[in-house]
Order: C-alpha cells, then structure tokens, then sequence
C-alpha cells in the first residue's frame, strides 16, 4: 500500500509541474510592466517591449525562475509576474 501512495504522489507531483506556467514580464527601469508572456515552466521563449520595441529571449526554470537570453535593454529587466 505504501508502494502504490507514493507512485501516486510522484505522479500528482509531475503532473502539477508541467501544468505551471509562467508570467514573464518586461520592467522598465521605474517598475513599469512593458510587455509579457505566458510560458510553460522551464520553456524558452520571447516577449517585445513596448518600450524599445526590442524581442528579449529567455529561458525559464521549473519554478518560474527566469534568465535574458538575449535582447534585453539597459533600462529593462525581467521578472516573473507569478503564474498564467
């Protein structure tokens, strides 16, 4: 019986993670949000500023944490605006 709880357990954990996605935000440098995208958890992806017209490419980890592949300005920043 203990056996068959935790495959279960395993299986809602797996399921619940690949079920999270991620509200990635553009900030400019007073906090304003400038653009955003809804990703998969630990997805890549791309968002447009609507600041500088720039596509930013990031990549996201399984707990929504989120790193600038490329594109972000130097007024700009990325931040995880919680889920979608």
């Amino acid at each position: 019986m203990v056996r068959i709880t935790s495959v279960l357990a395993v299986l809602a954990a797996v399921t619940s993670a690949s079920a999270l996605r991620c509200n990635i935000q553009v900030r400019n440098s007073v906090g304003g949000v400038v653009g955003s995208s809804c990703v998969d958890a630990g997805a890549t992806g791309s968002v447009k500023s609507s600041q500088s017209g720039a596509t930013i490419n990031f990549k996201t980890s399984t707990s929504c944490g989120v790193d600038a592949t490329g594109g972000l300005g130097p007024n700009e920043s990325l931040s995880n605006g919680g889920n979608c």
